[in-house]
């Protein structure tokens, strides 16, 4: 799949990881601030997936979660795009 972020600057740059699981149609119960988007175009069906609910934070008591969907396929780690957003989600300090 093919990952970007949107912001109040607009749309970025994708990155793609080519082995990594696609999570669709999520449903968010509670306010979270997206991080992170995804185009996922499905080989099979021919149809072409996009949602803006593949990495979020959202406050948690006294800390915040991170979630990030990629992360399922060595692959996803060996992409320096990916790690930078891992390690910027371990050294976020708002």
């Amino acid at each position: 799949w093919t990952a970007s972020a949107a912001g109040a600057a607009g749309p970025r740059p994708g990155f793609v990881l080519p082995e990594s699981e696609v999570y669709l149609n999520h449903a968010w119960t509670a306010e979270r601030t997206p991080l992170l988007g995804l185009r996922y175009a499905d080989a099979k069906s021919g149809k072409t997936w996009m949602q803006g609910t593949a990495g979020w934070i959202k406050p948690a008591g006294r800390g915040r979660i991170v979630y990030l969907m990629p992360g399922h396929s060595v692959l996803d780690f060996e992409n320096p795009v990916y790690v930078r957003i891992v390690v910027n989600a371990v050294i976020f300090k708002p």
